[in-house]
């Protein structure tokens, strides 16, 4: 076999697999151009796109259906909204994984992955920068980060949520289907509006922190009304829930038995489709998801960052937990009065308990820390969960806490807890 007479020169393979790489780049700018705005999400803008009904990405369609990547159905297309070099290539990486661990496991009743078709970090124009900036990018780079899969129709769980809210009320209760048109925002300031939501406190250094706070009290918000309008006492809608619920818990169960963890349990990154009178959920959003191996720990969900700064990240199942806690309102899991007197007659002969609840009425702690100290005292408590029941019926009573930040508390161990732990915690929610 002949040498090369220059080894860096290109080959001939080379150089056809370099021009098609320029063909793939050029036409995505042109998906970016010609994109559809759906919907948005923390990281990045959703668009939608049938690349086989443009004449311009004919090219592009035969390019990849030269590797066998077909572009016959519709494309949602993600754009990261801030250029950061390798973190779309990784969230893409992890929903391909995300993808395969489900499609193997082939398990009834579980959320799917949309099949990711390809990764692109790509040069773009200014004119198309500003395009992406008027649809809420807040880069300034000019190179765009893209990931391309499966286009499912249907809305996120906390659209969906709010849409069912909206329905409920008085004044769109006799005409629920043009509440169906309705996107996010529209349903978002009717809520607001109705039930008084929270801003978030711009002041605040963190405003990603603050943001996730207003959402998660706002949520508790629309929880609450759809309870108290009789919503989840019908059979269908729990039926509905239920079927959410479990879908998400068997999906997100998969991924961490098979070392991977979503880190981002929200309600806009779950989509609900519905055809032909089925429902099926899909995880939507791979931007905080983390590979781990050997055992699954807490540690998963927190991450070292820079002046010793450590960020925590939303529980996997802490959606599911929530969707179990509102589908369930209907049974009446309530704490009677003499239970709740039993429970505190116990846990307050406790020196324990003594010690914790006078940290309380001093203010030297929390409610949230003071929790961690009764779920921290195995040995003087036969059932911690238990202890904290007591420890949040007897802080309500001495007016030492509100309902809000109690409930708050319960639902941040809710989401790691199982068993008989988590009916305890789910029966003092719903009592609350």
């Amino acid at each position: 076999m002949a040498k090369r007479s220059n080894p860096d020169q290109p080959t001939p393979v080379e150089e056809i697999m370099a021009d098609i790489e320029k063909i793939i780049d050029t036409q995505i700018e042109v998906i970016l151009r010609r994109a559809e705005k759906i919907n948005e999400g923390n990281n990045g803008i959703i668009c939608l796109i049938n690349i086989k009904d443009i004449p311009e990405l004919e090219a592009l369609r035969k390019t990849l259906g030269k590797r066998e990547i077909n572009l016959d159905q519709k494309q949602a297309i993600k754009i990261l909204k801030i250029y950061k070099p390798g973190t779309g290539q990784k969230e893409f990486e992890l929903q391909k994984k995300a993808h395969e661990i489900l499609t193997a496991a082939n398990v009834a009743n579980t959320a799917r992955i949309p099949s990711p078709i390809m990764f692109r970090d790509v040069a773009i124009e200014t004119a198309t920068q500003d395009r992406l900036n008027t649809m809420g990018s807040k880069s300034n780079s000019n190179r765009a980060e893209v990931i391309i899969m499966d286009y499912i129709p249907g809305d996120d769980l906390a659209t969906f949520l709010f849409r069912e809210a909206v329905k409920m009320l008085p004044n769109y209760a006799d005409n629920p289907e043009s509440v169906d048109q309705y996107d996010f925002q529209s349903l978002y300031r009717i809520l607001s509006e109705e039930l008084k939501f929270v801003v978030p406190d711009r002041s605040k250094a963190n405003m990603e922190q603050a943001e996730q706070q207003s959402f998660e009290h706002n949520m508790n918000l629309v929880y609450k009304f759809l309870q108290q309008t009789g919503y989840t006492k019908k059979p269908e809608k729990i039926e509905l829930l239920q079927k959410i619920e479990t879908q998400i818990r068997n999906a997100v169960n998969l991924l961490n038995q098979n070392g991977l963890v979503l880190r981002d349990g929200h309600q806009r990154n779950f989509l609900i489709s519905q055809q032909d009178g089925e429902t099926q959920v899909y995880v939507i959003d791979f931007g905080d998801a983390r590979a781990f191996t050997g055992q699954m720990t807490e540690s998963v969900y927190e991450e070292e960052l820079a002046f010793g700064v450590t960020k925590k990240y939303p529980h996997d199942l802490k959606v599911p937990n929530e969707l179990a806690v509102l589908s369930e309102r209907h049974e009446k899991k309530l704490f009677n009065p003499e239970d709740i007197s039993k429970l505190k007659e116990k846990y307050q002969r406790s020196p324990d308990f003594q010690k914790i609840l006078k940290k309380l009425q001093i203010k030297e702690i929390d409610l949230e820390t003071a929790s961690k100290l009764i779920l921290g005292k195995v040995n003087s408590f036969q059932n911690t969960a238990e202890g904290l029941v007591a420890l949040i019926f007897v802080t309500l009573e001495l007016n030492l806490t509100s309902k809000e930040e109690a409930t708050e508390v319960l639902r941040t161990h809710l989401e790691k807890s199982i068993g008989e732990k988590k009916n305890l915690l789910v029966k003092a929610l719903q009592s609350l």
